[in-house]
């Protein structure tokens, strides 16, 4: 079964096409023509009676004195897909300019200081969700504390998407992620090849980079891994999902950064979804066994699939039970069929982000 990280993985990855063979996409791709639909049960409801921050406090650790668009991008898409607060904990010296960029962002100069670890243990519990990595640089003191967050957030149980220089971290010592299935790790070709080389030793299979994905994943305890490339290929270790939609052919600097500040409000709703549904445990029904086969590996999510979804929530009077976490992951390629597109498009970029907020 996927996990609940897996399916907002699977949200947020869109590749250009898929160049592999048919062996390959009959293995493994996944296709979503139900997808919107099942994005937008997802999406909070806009109620009179919501308050500020309900619809997520998304943050994201990240900038210094060279990269302070990285941070921008992520923390605005965090907030342009639906997310109510977004905040920056960056380097002392990246905060001003990151300030001038937008009123919109909470920014806190922290991630190079000495306090950083007593300032991240207060504003944690605040956050519904931690973006890790986006323009966050190298430095001794900046990793240091980058490592101690990482600690912080899995004693909290915050979902965590890692990109950029968190997977620098994380190839550097991979024990800091190890084992913490609330986490999506989202590496390009590059970086997917360091931090496998890391962890499992020798290059991955290039005839069959599915299963190094898988392979990774598993090594890694369960840590949802999203290889970006000409088809995104996502893995919780057990089962795999490809993307292979068209998408844009650009490859500008930015666009993981609004990919991993996207899925980082996704990732809060998707995991509010489930614990919200999954309040009654027991044994697997017959309808959640339908569901899993019928969104199986190498299956096509259809109208059956969201029957099926809806037979699971009924015989656990409203609970979606482990379905959930399969239903959830679904919303993982919608993100990246957007992101891919956001910036080389339209311009400014945030302006696009409202309208595409609006769109689905």
């Amino acid at each position: 079964m996927l996990s609940v990280a897996n399916l907002i993985a699977f949200i947020a990855s869109r590749g250009r096409g898929f160049s592999g063979g048919p062996l390959f996409q009959q293995r493994y791709q996944h296709n979503s023509p139900g997808l919107v639909d099942m994005v937008r049960s997802f999406i909070p409801s806009l109620v009179a009676e919501s308050h500020k921050g309900e619809c997520g406090r998304i943050g994201i650790v990240g900038g210094c004195k060279e990269y302070t668009g990285a941070p921008y991008f992520a923390a605005i898409s965090a907030l342009k897909v639906g997310a109510d607060l977004s905040h920056v904990f960056c380097a002392q010296e990246a905060a001003p300019v990151i300030k001038a960029y937008s009123p919109e962002l909470i920014v806190h100069p922290i991630l190079d200081s000495s306090s950083c670890e007593r300032e991240m243990s207060e504003w944690l519990p605040r956050l519904h969700s931690v973006v890790l990595g986006p323009g966050m640089g190298r430095s001794d003191a900046i990793v240091a504390n980058a490592r101690t967050i990482i600690s912080k957030v899995k004693e909290k149980g915050i979902p965590l998407v890692i990109d950029a220089d968190g997977l620098f971290v994380v190839t550097q010592d991979p024990s800091v992620i190890s084992g913490y299935q609330a986490a999506i790790l989202t590496p390009n070709i590059v970086e997917f090849a360091r931090l496998y080389e890391k962890v499992v030793g020798g290059k991955p299979d290039g005839v069959d980079p599915a299963a190094s994905v898988k392979t990774l994943s598993s090594r890694l305890g369960n840590v949802t891994i999203v290889q970006k490339g000409a088809s995104d290929i996502i893995s919780d270790g057990n089962q795999v999902l490809v993307c292979s939609s068209e998408g844009s052919a650009r490859r500008c600097g930015g666009q993981g950064d609004l990919l991993s500040g996207s899925m980082g409000t996704f990732a809060y709703w998707a995991h509010r979804a489930c614990q919200e549904n999954m309040s009654v445990k027991g044994t697997e029904s017959p309808g959640q066994r339908k569901l899993q086969r019928t969104g199986g590996m190498g299956r096509t999510w259809n109208s059956d699939a969201d029957q099926d979804f809806k037979e699971v929530a009924l015989e656990n009077n409203g609970s979606l039970g482990s379905g959930g976490q399969l239903v959830t992951s679904r919303v993982a390629i919608k993100v990246v069929q957007l992101a891919r597109s956001w910036k080389w498009e339209f311009v400014p970029c945030p302006l696009f982000l409202g309208e595409v907020a609006l769109s689905f």
